[in-house]
């Protein structure tokens, strides 16, 4: 039996504008279904839609798609149309429809649906939600007695109330019907499959959006962070932006990025080493240091100034709006983010850091590589709670301190898509990598120019 399953998903909506393509928490709207679609017993699966996008997205990740015509992708056309071209394209036994609006429904309920279809030996099942609240249409009563005393709800009659989150048809007598009737979506031996009011929420207009939002919160994916090591690898042929940030000025340290190190502003040593890596094809600085653009862009053609907004030049501007505000500006989709106030790292690890991304990201390890510094003294917590040692140890032996890892801001790497996703460069697969203390020396306060003054010659 030829079982397949739809998401009709049209690119324009009247009610809530393009809402199967809004993106809540990384994810487009229609991908809350699919993703459930894909986890149910269903393997014949297709988006049926319009969207050029959409079509870009079920190719890139190997989905089935459907392109509907044109003429059935109106605010007029009927679920009895599309569905009736859907069967008459692709021939199916059964057909399920997912909708695409209904986010919350789990492959638990469409493979239970599925069951309930057969089992009932029904050519129609369409899923609802029940209610014993009174109920009235036009005036009249749907479901209670209004010439008597007020009933306790649970004594009425229980109405169903379609979502069509999921609805499944046999697909001859849906064509057949249609063909000689014109409609055909509620059949003719039909059942009524329910779902809690929660898992039934059907997302037309802005408030049910706000409700969806709240249900789910804002995504909390639990990161699975490794430290690796830098592994001897050939340079690769991708191309990679490089972001360095570069304020004016700055609270500990005033205007330590412009303060001359072996007569050289600190800003250059960063920007030259990156310069020099072959991997890097470009380097955006978003600076509001418009006085030193001249001197900055002069240290390589890569360079390219971009001029922060005043808006994002306070203490407290969230870092990650900077970073999409460079990211705009930049042409590859991986990138690596540096500070200048390292100045002290080699061109070499930088270069085999941007190999290893590649490395580990073509295996599809790896959301971001950064770097960490790592440490072992016995630590406390603010209220001197014991962190990463055993005060039991009779030998006190530094061997038998835990170790522990900081992240030194030396640099990030990671892809837009990346950050995106979710709303932060490290991701849900992050690696780490140990830079020894020295080239990650960040230069925070004045004894920090001092020793690098020192090593700089």
């Amino acid at each position: 039996m030829n079982i397949i399953a739809h998401i009709p998903i049209r690119e324009n909506s009247k009610r809530l504008k393009r809402k199967n393509l809004i993106k809540i928490n990384g994810k487009h709207l229609f991908e809350y279904t699919l993703l459930q679609l894909k986890k149910s017993k269903i393997k014949d699966l297709y988006l049926n839609t319009d969207s050029e996008q959409i079509i870009r997205y079920a190719i890139k990740n190997k989905i089935n798609y459907y392109r509907r015509p044109k003429k059935l992708a109106t605010d007029s056309t009927t679920s009895d149309q599309f569905n009736y071209d859907f069967i008459r394209k692709k021939k199916p036994d059964i057909l399920v429809m997912i909708n695409p609006v209904c986010p919350l429904i789990t492959f638990k309920d469409i493979d239970k649906a599925l069951h309930t279809f057969f089992k009932k030996k029904v050519d129609t099942l369409i899923s609802s939600t029940q209610e014993n609240m009174q109920a009235f249409v036009n005036d009249l009563p749907v479901n209670i007695n209004i010439n008597q005393q007020l009933q306790p709800s649970q004594f009425n009659k229980r109405t169903d109330i379609c979502n069509w989150a999921i609805s499944i048809w046999d697909a001859k007598k849906f064509k057949d019907r249609f063909e000689k009737k014109g409609f055909a979506v509620w059949g003719k031996n039909r059942c009524f499959f329910n779902i809690p009011k929660i898992r039934g929420l059907k997302i037309t207009n802005i408030n049910e959006l706000k409700i969806f939002k709240n249900i789910i919160g804002k995504k909390k994916i639990k990161s699975k962070f490794s430290i690796i090591k830098l592994k001897n690898l050939k340079k690769s042929n991708y191309k990679i932006s490089a972001i360095v940030p570069i304020k004016l000025f700055s609270e500990r340290l005033r205007l330590k990025n412009f303060r001359l190190i072996n007569r050289k502003p600190l800003f250059y040593y960063m920007l030259k080493n990156l310069s020099n890596v072959e991997n890097i094809s470009e380097i955006i600085v978003n600076s509001d240091a418009i006085k030193y653009k001249q001197k900055i862009q002069k240290i390589s053609k890569k360079i390219k100034f971009i001029t922060r907004p005043k808006s994002l030049r306070s203490d407290k501007t969230n870092f990650n709006k900077i970073l999409l505000h460079s990211l705009k500006n930049c042409v590859n989709n991986d990138v690596i983010q540096c500070h200048v106030t390292s100045p002290l790292v080699k061109k070499s690890t930088i270069s085999q850091a941007v190999n290893n991304y590649f490395h580990f990201k073509k295996k599809n390890k790896i959301s971001s590589l950064f770097s960490v510094s790592s440490i072992r003294k016995r630590f406390y917590d603010d209220k001197f709670k014991i962190i990463n040692f055993n005060e039991k140890d009779n030998k006190l032996s530094s061997k038998l301190v835990t170790k522990l890892y900081f992240d030194n801001s030396l640099f990030y790497i990671f892809s837009k898509k990346n950050f995106f996703a979710n709303e932060n460069r490290l991701g849900f697969k992050p690696y780490a990598v140990v830079i020894n203390s020295l080239e990650a020396l960040d230069i925070d306060y004045n004894d920090d120019l001092k020793l690098a003054q020192k090593l700089i010659k």
